[in-house]
């Protein structure tokens, strides 16, 4: 499968802008899933999504997020109303089954933007008799707002801030801008990304042209407490305002890694779980447990901690709490035991938590690449992370991060050398 002109002019943007490192690493073809089974897992992690905000609400993941976040946290609980969540997790399809790493559910998931580029260039190459069904990411915002628009606001028309960090890079404020105009163009919303530090809070949240009826956050909230200090301070002012924050921010106390340990943990204790909620929670999150000096329950085997480490090594990840974009994910299989065993030392006396996790190996799938040098295009059978996109209702597709080095794991966007870029298509 070698690539049509306008593919590689799309391959050739892509690798300008710093998305990609090279151009053989952008898959041609998809993955494909039965659209059944993709509608299956929307409804299932919001599902899931719902429990973690109900552990929320009962103070349950305190503990594990920053004091400033947990007091944006305590605001919103306080308020009857909540907005859908905003949902990116990371996640692996092992023996067919979708298993989840983190769930990550916030509005300034990554991605988006990426991923609706390579579905353009891979839609060049899709045999149209195959009838496979595609989502598009920006769709599914735009659906998204548009609800939130008719629900919540008496208007015939909505001014939307997009909002984000200083240190935010030249690549993202073009994603950034690209996301307005796509808001513009499909519903005609007024959409701007505004610098923060402008906007005051009165009656909305507002700068000196215009009221905003809804405001954006964009970029995570895993900053320096100093970093954070008037981002936080408007956060706060807002939530008495009429301005709609997205995402909600009770989502701020969903710590990705903490949350899947505590399911994980009680996932057949019936004082913390319904049988129904026992069994979505063993269907889709892997054994994940806090690092902690005790005994456990790994694979029916009986293990204290040193145990555990040597024995099940390859068997295991270990993940500090909030981190993000692959910080801090070290992989058993990739370290000798020595070294393992420095690492799980020093998350016993860290400040952070730390959580350990299943090994889960990701199923194979067949990906075309094209080397751009030779001019050929070659294929290989790859494991990935797939990530849908999911905003309240509406499945957006999904970032597919392919293991271009299967003996090196932890994939990160953009620009990474073991990280490849795929697409995912319905079939139905």
């Amino acid at each position: 499968m070698k690539p049509e002109p306008r593919s590689l002019e799309q391959l050739n943007t892509l690798k300008m802008n710093g998305v990609i490192p090279s151009t053989e690493v952008v898959s041609l073809s998809p993955i494909t899933i039965d659209i059944k089974t993709i509608e299956e897992w929307k409804r299932d992690i919001l599902k899931i999504t719902e429990l973690i905000r109900e552990m929320v609400c009962a103070g349950k993941l305190d503990q594990y997020i920053s004091s400033q976040n947990l007091k944006l946290v305590k605001q919103a609980i306080t308020r009857s109303k909540r907005y859908p969540p905003i949902i990116r997790p990371d996640a692996i399809i092992t023996d067919g089954q979708l298993k989840l790493l983190e769930i990550n559910v916030d509005s300034a998931i990554g991605g988006l933007y990426e991923t609706e580029q390579v579905q353009s260039l891979v839609s060049n190459h899709i045999d149209e008799a195959l009838h496979l069904i595609n989502t598009n990411p920006m769709d599914a915002l735009k659906n998204y707002v548009l609800d939130l628009w008719k629900k919540e606001i008496s208007s015939d028309y909505l001014n939307l801030a997009i909002i984000s960090f200083d240190d935010i890079t030249e690549y993202k404020k073009h994603i950034l801008d690209y996301t307005c105009s796509c808001l513009k163009q499909l519903i005609g919303v007024n959409a701007r990304f505004i610098d923060y530090k402008t906007l005051k809070v009165d009656e909305y949240v507002s700068d000196d042209s215009m009221n905003y009826q809804v405001l954006y956050r964009y970029g995570s909230l895993l900053r320096s407490p100093e970093n954070m200090i008037d981002m936080i301070s408007l956060l706060e002012k807002s939530h008495n305002s009429k301005t709609i924050i997205i995402s909600d921010n009770i989502d701020l106390g969903i710590e990705q890694k903490a949350s899947l340990a505590l399911l994980s943990e009680h996932s057949h204790d019936d004082s913390f779980l319904s049988a129904s909620e026992q069994a979505l929670v063993d269907k889709y999150v892997p054994w994940t447990r806090f690092v902690e000096n005790r005994e456990y329950n790994f694979k029916n085997s009986q293990y204290t901690l040193d145990e555990l480490i040597t024995k099940e090594k390859n068997n295991l990840v270990l993940k500090r709490c909030n981190s993000h974009i692959g910080g801090h994910v070290f992989i058993g299989s990739e370290f000798t035991t020595s070294e393992f065993i420095e690492k799980i030392k020093f998350a016993l006396t860290d400040r952070s938590y730390w959580v350990l996790q299943e090994n889960m190996l990701s199923d194979k799938f067949n990906f075309n690449f094209f080397d751009d040098q030779t001019g050929q295009a070659f294929s290989k059978d790859l494991g990935a992370v797939i990530c849908p996109f999911i905003f309240g209702e509406y499945y957006g597709s999904s970032l597919v991060r392919v293991e271009l080095e299967p003996e090196s794991r932890v994939l990160v966007v953009p620009n990474n050398s073991k990280t490849g870029l795929a697409s995912l298509y319905g079939i139905g």
